[in-house]
Formats: structure tokens, C-alpha cells, sequence
């Protein structure tokens, strides 16, 4: 829709972003803090429905796929402890996540 033609009450949207995914865990181990870092490259993907009900207003689900694979992190902990770890193929973390929502949308 291109907010000229108000004839129709449906709306549709699909959207696909490619960009930074970062991950962070804040963990203890004998008493100690640690904390793991990793990014990598991610991407989302999303498909979403709108009704408009009332003039400028619209609502409606839509649904996103958000994930990367974490590769390699970073574990930092007490006394300046830092280490870097390589995952192998067979065991790279997978990141992704499925959300669903419900929008109200007002258009000025």
C-alpha cells in the first residue's frame, strides 16, 4: 500500500535485514565470574499481516526468524583471566529465534 490509496483494508509487509548478531552470558564457576562474548554475522527475515480498522489505523501479527552461528567467543573472568575459543564445524552454537507479535500501527 502506499499510503495514497486507502481503498483497501489489508496490508502486507515482508522484510529481510542482514547485519551484526551479538551474544553475552554472564556465568560463575568455583565463585568466580566470568563473562562470554561472541558476534557474528546474523540476519532476520519477517512476514507480517495489518487490517486497517479505523482510518489511519491498522493492526495485525507478524512473524520474525532472527539467528546467526557463533563460531568463536570470548571468556573473560577475575585477575585478568581472557581466553579465545574456536568452535569446530560439529559444534558451533546455533543463535536463532523465533518471534511473533501483534502490532497496532498509526499512520500520520
Amino acid at each position: 500500500m502506499d499510503g495514497k490509496n486507502l481503498s483497501s483494508r489489508h496490508e502486507g509487509n515482508l522484510e529481510v535485514a542482514f547485519g551484526y548478531i551479538g551474544y553475552k552470558n554472564e556465568s560463575i564457576a568455583l565463585n568466580e565470574k566470568y563473562s562470554i562474548n561472541g558476534y557474528n554475522f546474523g540476519m532476520t527475515a519477517g512476514l507480517g499481516y495489518r487490517y486497517r480498522f479505523y482510518k489511519n489505523f491498522s493492526i495485525g501479527p507478524q512473524v520474525n526468524f532472527i539467528g546467526g552461528v557463533l563460531k568463536d567467543y570470548e571468556i573473560s573472568g577475575p585477575n585478568g583471566f581472557k581466553k579465545n575459543v574456536t568452535l569446530s564445524k560439529e559444534n558451533v552454537e546455533s543463535l536463532w529465534r523465533i518471534d511473533i507479535t501483534l502490532g497496532i500501527i498509526y499512520r500520520f
